[in-house]
């Protein structure tokens, strides 16, 4: 990298911990304006935003770079993760839902998506993701009982959401035969 990059990222380095977000904020920005949009430089910003208390523009610099890179998986989880943290449910939806089409197997999405549909109390979606998490090659099978085990510990007190569970471990058993779990 170049040395006005480093000297650029060694002074905003040197605010942040002096406290100075907003003067760190605007480096950072030049920063970005020399060496192109970078997640790791979009989450800095939004970081520093959010450390002053100034959540609007936090949202919006996210926004802007999930506009600029709509097929970036990367700017799109960081607008999606920005939008929960402000409360933003539907956004924070809209927002995975979109990035599935980029991703449509990704089962770390399924499960936020599974978490966010069932805390709105929409079962059938949440379990329509839940389905797409079993499905996937992505998650190894200690990974797919971990998510029914807490899914079973959840419905304990509910005995027909116990029976939902049931499925899914046959569907396991089926997909993984030869593992002896």
């Amino acid at each position: 990298s170049n040395p006005n990059e480093e000297n650029l990222s060694g002074y905003a380095t040197n605010l942040i911990h002096a406290e100075k977000y907003k003067d760190a904020i605007n480096v950072l920005k030049r920063l970005e304006d020399k060496v192109g949009d970078d997640p790791q430089l979009t989450h800095q910003i939004y970081q520093l935003y959010m450390e002053i208390g100034d959540e609007k523009s936090a949202i919006k610099v996210l926004q802007e770079a999930a506009v600029a890179h709509p097929d970036d998986i990367m700017f799109q989880g960081l607008l999606a993760n920005g939008y929960e943290k402000t409360g933003d449910v539907n956004k924070t939806i809209e927002t995975y839902e979109g990035m599935l089409k980029l991703d449509p197997q990704n089962a770390r999405i399924h499960v936020a998506l599974y978490e966010l549909y069932k805390y709105k109390g929409n079962a059938s979606k949440a379990n329509e993701h839940l389905m797409h998490v079993f499905e996937s090659g992505e998650m190894n099978i200690d990974d797919k009982m971990q998510v029914l085990f807490d899914l079973y510990e959840e419905t304990e007190l509910n005995v027909s959401g116990r029976k939902e569970v049931y499925p899914l471990l046959d569907n396991l058993v089926e997909m993984h035969p030869d593992d002896p779990k």
